[in-house]
């Protein structure tokens, strides 16, 4: 070979790569304001187009759909997952945005949706044939195919939507709509790697999330307008919600609004809420083992119709919403927005928190960015200590979210703020108080049951809710049941003071230091089922395994 081929030879050789897919450095892209990196090349911008819509349908479509490739975050949120229809699996490490490995190249089998084990074993992807293939990550080799269904049907309804996987990686739930034909359409739970069929339910949604702790899967009953809990072991209708309308106004006209479709939803880390996002622009807040709704958050109700754009942060404080091209960080204590991250050029169809709580990934076309959660406008942490305290514990929501971040820059001076004001042997009450409270409930006095039930709601958070539970549970009449309801109810009503604990406890999680973490961990280490206990605990917890 003359030196005069080896050019010739050399671009074949790059261009035969290129057409097979093999991923090439390409110079970077310019990033917006807010973003970090991108995993990726983007696409080429395009020209924005305006299609004028019936105002009817504008309550209900974005002008932009969600658009973008699937991702999902390994366990130990180190990598981002991106697969997206051209059947390409990419893995990029977060830290860096360096691709680490590519499993699948495009051109093959159009991928629609994904998700990761929580033991980080196995990688399940939703293809658009309508099959479900399992992958080894850790190996990078394909496992398994499960038929979920033999092939889509040729209008698409018999893709899979949604993927959930149990707790303990051992069983995958799927979602299909329910209007395809076949035996795997609405929600069917599948046995991990085996691929066996453990049980279907049809006639419901195919949007559906896996409990954390493994106690239900959780899916809509189509035909009742209500939220389903279904036993994750056998498929048994457990509990449902009532998804009660809202009501808007037209040219001062009260007008009640359909909320019953859901464009998704999602247990919080710990099990213990549940969050859905509808069609009518409501985020829903549910607690799952009462099986109603317990908080509401009003957004625009021009919003799209198409499933996703829903998160929640690791420590269950943040849910994250797609609003068109930005994303809405919402404070689910309090019901309030905090943050705004804008910039974006579509409207994401996925997003995910990073471990740490201090980002989120969003996919608005095949190369996601990860954008900060950090406001620009941190408050100064040096003036007067009654201040900040109160500040942590505003209404106003966006003060409070700046504050947070600021405090966690400031670790030294907030675990002094925290040492001289929180007292956690003030904030639970005495497990024999509780008792004797309780027992005079069912008191044969009427003053004595009214004095109990008193003394129980001015106590507030201050009364561990699963006591509170377990004497529901146990009650011996009507009328003990109804004060314990009411009580319990007291007890989850938003106040100032359980925001403020709980913004404290983020600030520690958030700095990280010694001296912050030990503070976590003597706050764990207090009353047994005290509020502050379970919450500092959970995020020692966290800390602990990053």
């Amino acid at each position: 070979m003359t030196r005069s081929h080896a050019p010739a030879i050399g671009l074949a050789l790059v261009w035969a790569a290129v057409a097979a897919g093999f991923p090439f450095p390409t110079p970077s892209e310019p990033l917006p304001d807010g973003a970090v990196r991108r995993f990726g090349r983007p696409d080429p911008p395009r020209p924005k187009t305006v299609q004028p819509e019936p105002k009817a349908r504008l309550m209900y479509r974005e002008a932009d759909g969600p658009t973008g490739a699937a991702l999902a975050l390994t366990p130990d949120g180190r990598s981002l997952v991106v697969a997206d229809v051209s059947g390409r699996i990419d893995v990029f490490d977060l830290a860096t945005g360096r691709l680490e490995r590519r499993l699948q190249g495009p051109k093959t089998e159009g991928i629609h949706v994904i998700a990761v084990s929580p033991d980080g074993r196995w990688l399940a992807c939703g293809r658009v044939r309508g099959d479900l293939q399992l992958w080894d990550l850790p190996a990078g080799k394909p496992a398994a195919v499960f038929p979920v269904r033999a092939r889509a049907d040729t209008d698409g309804r018999g893709v899979v939507e949604r993927i959930a996987f149990g707790p303990d990686s051992k069983v995958l739930f799927t979602g299909v709509e329910m209007y395809s034909t076949g035996g795997n359409r609405g929600a069917t739970a599948w046995e991990v790697p085996s691929g066996k069929r453990l049980w279907n339910v049809t006639d419901v949604g195919y949007n559906l999330a896996a409990d954390p702790k493994g106690r239900w899967m959780l899916t809509g009953l189509l035909q009742e307008d209500r939220l389903g809990l279904f036993d994750a072991a056998t498929g048994r209708l457990v509990r449902g919600m009532p998804i009660e309308p809202s009501w808007d106004t037209d040219e001062g006209i009260a007008v009640m609004v359909d909320a019953s479709a859901t464009l998704d939803r999602l247990f919080t880390p710990d099990g213990s809420r549940v969050v859905t996002i509808h069609g009518d622009g409501t985020v829903r807040v549910w607690d799952p083992e009462a099986g109603r709704e317990t908080a509401r958050i009003k957004l625009s109700r021009n919003r799209a119709a198409e499933p996703g754009g829903l998160a929640c942060s690791p420590d269950g404080r943040w849910v994250a919403v797609r609003d068109n091209r930005s994303i809405s960080i919402w404070e689910l204590a309090s019901g309030r927005k905090a943050f705004t991250v804008a910039g974006l050029d579509g409207s994401p169809r996925n997003l995910a928190f990073t471990r740490d709580g201090r980002g989120i990934v969003a996919s608005t076309g095949p190369a996601p960015i990860l954008w900060t959660l950090k406001p620009k406008d941190l408050p100064p942490t040096d003036g007067p200590a009654d201040a900040l305290w109160e500040g942590l514990g505003s209404e106003d929501a966006e003060a409070a979210y700046r504050l947070v971040w600021a405090l966690s820059e400031n670790a030294k001076g907030a675990v002094a703020l925290f040492r001289a004001r929180v007292r956690p042997k003030e904030l639970a009450l005495d497990r024999e108080q509780f008792d004797r409270l309780v027992v005079a409930l069912d008191s044969a006095e009427y003053a004595a049951r009214e004095r109990a039930e008193r003394a129980l709601t001015r106590a507030g958070f201050a009364v561990p809710g699963g006591w509170l539970r377990q004497a529901l549970a146990g009650a011996k009449s009507e009328e003990v049941r109804a004060r314990l309801e009411r009580v319990l109810s007291a007890r989850e009503t938003p106040s100032l003071a359980r925001w403020r604990l709980e913004r404290a406890v983020q600030v520690l999680e958030m700095a990280g230091t010694e001296e912050a973490t030990a503070l976590l961990k003597e706050w764990a280490a207090g009353p047994a089922g005290g509020f502050l206990t379970e919450i500092a605990a959970g995020a020692a917890g966290r800390r602990a395994v990053r």
